[in-house]
Parts: structure tokens; sequence; C-alpha cells
């Protein structure tokens, strides 16, 4: 059985966010499409090859886990609704032909970023769950700099009441990947100025206030999830954004995956267990 599907269309909408640290590009080609890996050889830096190579990898092992598919069956397509680019936008998943062992259903609404050496994947049931974005930042990495491009002013406000400055680059970075998590979602990203997008002060539940045309305000569970490891130099946070019906309850669940080839890897190292499941208000 696929392990994110909800047993009941009333949900809970189960959401899994799978993260690990980058492996390298060079080791990963046989799982990448042509495409892919002319992308890969495009990319200056090695951090980012490595990060973009390990991305596809990972979605492609989560998905093929929900389904009880290979993950070389599940084909991953973006289409950005502002320029009609394929190069960004909201991403989906499918696959190709009738795979073995498929059940019969939509495949799952998807999500993943990247940043530094981290790389995630956030997968929920498109019966329940209407758009779905992951963002993940290092901690502190999101400066004062940002406010003045990125804030409104009542989240300034809220970040300036902080007081602490460690509490003051926490308050900007959940402001920040929750933002990207929204606007990933709604499949327009940073097209469209941030600023547009109200959020309520991160010392509560986080909500949505006022939303850029088009995305509604009262059906988004927000929530930030702490990435931590003793090999990643830094803590990061993982921002979710969930559009789930009114009335549909929302938990998720947080883990390090492993990968061996192109396959999620089990039974999971320790470290590597997933976080209890939270419940999104």
């Amino acid at each position: 059985m696929p392990w994110s599907r909800s047993p009941s269309p009333s949900g809970p909408a189960h959401v899994e966010v799978r993260w690990t640290l980058a492996l390298r590009a060079c080791d990963l080609g046989a799982w990448l499409t042509p495409r892919e890996r002319n992308r890969v050889a495009g990319l200056r830096r090695a951090v980012d090859a490595d990060a973009f190579a390990s991305s596809r990898v990972l979605v492609r092992a989560v998905v093929g886990d929900w389904a009880g598919v290979a993950p070389g069956h599940v084909v991953l397509t973006s289409r950005c609704p502002v320029c009609g680019s394929d190069q960004h936008g909201r991403p989906t998943a499918g696959f190709t032909g009738s795979p073995a062992g498929a059940e019969t259903g939509a495949p799952p609404r998807v999500g993943w970023t990247r940043s530094g050496p981290v790389v995630a994947v956030a997968v929920a049931p498109a019966d329940l769950v209407a758009a779905l974005g992951v963002d993940v930042e290092r901690m502190g990495s999101v400066g004062a700099d940002v406010d003045s491009v990125a804030l409104t002013s009542g989240e300034r406000a809220a970040v300036a009441a902080v007081g602490d400055i460690a509490q003051a680059l926490d308050a900007r970075t959940r402001y920040w990947v929750l933002k990207e998590a929204v606007l990933k979602a709604a499949g327009v990203g940073l097209t469209v100025d941030p600023r547009g997008l109200e959020l309520s002060p991160m010392t509560a539940t986080p909500t949505v206030l006022s939303a850029p045309p088009g995305i509604e305000t009262g059906r988004w569970r927000l929530g930030t999830y702490r990435l931590e490891g003793d090999d990643l130099s830094a803590p990061h946070l993982a921002g979710v954004a969930v559009d789930a019906g009114r009335g549909i309850k929302v938990v998720v669940s947080v883990t390090r995956a492993g990968l061996r080839g192109g396959a999620l890897r089990r039974p999971a190292k320790a470290g590597e267990e997933a976080t209890p499941g939270i419940a999104m208000r």
C-alpha cells in the first residue's frame, strides 16, 4: 500500500517530507534523464550540480515508494504559469505507461527544494491536497537585507518586536521559507513580489493574512521543521505549505532519507528516524 495515501476522503491528509544531503552528481547519472544530465553539465558549481541531480533522484525515489513502482517509471515535469517555461514552475509527477504494481488513482502532489548540500522532497495525496510547496534554508542565513524586498511592513514590525538578534534571524528565516513554499505551491515562485504575501507573526501558528490575486488565503496550512545532523555544518529549516480544503486535517512527518542508487535505502540508518506526525492547524 502507498505509505502516504489517506484512507478516507475526509482526511487526514498525510504529508511526507524526506530530506538528505546531496550525493555527487557524477554518481547519479544513471538515474537522470538525458535532459537532466545536460542540465547538470551546464552548472558551473559542483554544489549546484550535486544538489540538482540529488533532488531529481530523491523525488523519483520518494514518489516511486509512494506508488509502489520503480523510480524509473516516475516522470517529472514543471510548467511556469507566467512565462510558460518548463525549466521552472510548479512541479508535477506522473508515471510512464502502466507500471506493474502501480495502483489506480492520481499521482501525489509533489514539491522539492535544495539549499546548499540539503535537498528535500514533499509528497501528499492529490485527492485531499490541491497544492504543495516546500523550501529549505540554512538557519540564520536570511539577514536584514531581505526586509525591504520580501517582508511587508507588518512582518518587519513583527521581526523588530522580537528584540533578540538570534530570534530575529530565526523569524526572518521562517518568513522566507514559508513565503517561498506558498509561492512555489501556487506555481508562481518569485515571479511575483513576495511582499504581496503577508503572513502572521512567527510567534504563533503561521497563517496567510493576505495574498496576491489567485491565491486564496483561507485554505493554507503552514509549518516549519528543523533539520539537523552531525554531518550537517549548520541546522536548516524546512517550510511546508499545504493547500487543503477547509475541515481537512493535515499531518506532516519529516524524515531524513537514505539513497542507495536511485531508490530509498531501507532500513534507515541511525539518525534517519521520522519525526512524529505533527498536525497543522
